[in-house]
């Protein structure tokens, strides 16, 4: 029987077979992982450009139903608190404008949506603190609201129990010039204050 050398050109060739596999399949591997590498990176800055999207529109919500503008009915004003309809007028209009994507309107200017307020009740109840030194208070504001479509004369929403409540003491009793030079106490501000972030969150948030 012949024995075939190991010098034998068609002995290399099948010992070459092998290692050209070997070659094909690490390559084929080294590709396979960069194509997941780079599909893993591309998913995560896709991601991280729909969050930036999303907190970019979260600090600036637009109108409902697609609206451009806005504008406030004359607030009704059903309590024994004058001027109270001016204050919370100023904190809806100074927390709108905050928003850059909302155009309010004043005025005889017509708009799309139109918010009517109604300020129902305000009390004061005397909170029962015997060894405090100042003497503390809590305020709740009672009303409604609607939003209305000018553009189709239909109602949006409507709340007809919107309250908020805070408290406060005889040391917050100090006033602060509002817009028109009247006097506004501590209390009633962040009453207000707070009164017109429950109506821009129905506005924006709960629709």
């Amino acid at each position: 029987m012949k024995t075939q050398s190991k010098n034998d050109p068609s002995l290399l060739t099948i010992w070459a077979i092998p290692d050209s596999l070997t070659l094909v399949v690490t390559l084929n591997k080294i590709f396979r992982v960069n194509l997941t590498l780079q599909k893993f990176i591309c998913s995560c800055f896709l991601l991280l450009l729909i969050g930036c999207q999303y907190t970019f529109e979260g600090g600036n919500p637009p109108l409902p139903a697609e609206a451009a503008t806005l504008s406030i009915a004359p607030i009704e004003n059903q309590t024994f608190e004058s001027d109270l309809e001016t204050f919370v007028m100023q904190a809806l209009n100074s927390r709108l404008r905050s928003n850059s994507a909302v155009r309010l309107r004043g005025g005889s200017e017509r708009s799309d949506l139109l918010l009517r307020v109604r300020l129902a009740q305000l009390t004061r109840l005397n909170l029962d603190e015997p060894e405090a030194l100042a003497v503390a208070q809590q305020l709740t504001l009672v009303g409604s609201a609607t939003l209305e479509d000018q553009r189709t004369n239909k109602q949006l929403w409507e709340v007809s129990n919107l309250r908020v409540e805070v408290s406060t003491s005889s040391n917050d009793s100090s006033s602060s010039a509002d817009l028109s030079g009247q006097r506004l106490s501590r209390g009633i501000q962040e009453l207000t204050e707070n009164f017109a972030e429950k109506i821009y969150s129905q506005i924006f948030y709960n629709f």
